[in-house]
């Protein structure tokens, strides 16, 4: 199926991606990459991703940054979602066969769920991290790692994790290139080897 207008996500100003990068790790971004495309070369709803080689290894890379104001956003797009969720109730045909409300709402929980870690006071180790699950890009690398462990009994499936960096608002990842060179085939779908649990 080929990708329509309607589908494509428009990038944002790359001056704020790179400002974003610069931000989150205190460095230009030259002293980080020694090329990384102008534009994006992909962009989606929460965030655009360019490819760049590392100045430290000459290692090609992935780099995804989140889109400004993109918690407002979403929380705009729930909020008017909802609300015509609400209006649909008055129309049975429509709501009995849907609850678009308990859906928005479970998705919004997940969305806004916070990790809230709190060690004592007098502990050194005091700290408060309240995060939104969707929006951390630090969890989408620890996830990623996870994947790869899980999945490291298929040898034919590669996982691009391995972020030199990450924080909420960016990261940077090995670049997958012919991701789909023919491996597809050779893949069994044998779930036993799938570990369990």
């Amino acid at each position: 199926m080929q990708q329509t207008d309607l589908f494509k996500v428009p990038s944002y100003d790359s001056k704020i991606a790179f400002a974003t990068i610069e931000r989150e790790l205190g460095r230009p971004v030259d002293e980080i990459f020694s090329e990384i495309t102008d534009e994006p070369v992909a962009a989606a709803s929460l965030g655009q991703v360019y490819k760049a080689t590392l100045r430290a290894t000459g290692e090609t890379v992935a780099v995804k940054v989140q889109r400004p104001q993109v918690l407002e956003t979403v929380s705009l797009d729930l909020y008017l979602a909802r609300e015509l969720g609400l209006f649909t109730r008055n129309f049975p045909a429509l709501s009995d066969r849907l609850d678009a409300v308990a859906l928005l709402d479970e998705f919004a929980y997940r969305f806004y769920q916070a990790s809230l870690k709190i060690g004592p006071p007098s502990c050194s180790s005091f700290r408060t991290n309240i995060t939104l699950q969707e929006l951390d890009y630090n969890l989408e690398c620890e996830n990623g790692e996870k994947m790869k462990e899980q999945m490291s009994v298929l040898p034919d499936v590669v996982i691009p994790v391995g972020a030199e960096c990450a924080s909420f608002h960016f990261f940077i990842v090995r670049l997958m290139n012919n991701v789909c060179r023919g491996t597809f085939r050779s893949i069994r779908a044998d779930v036993s080897m799938l570990p369990s649990g």
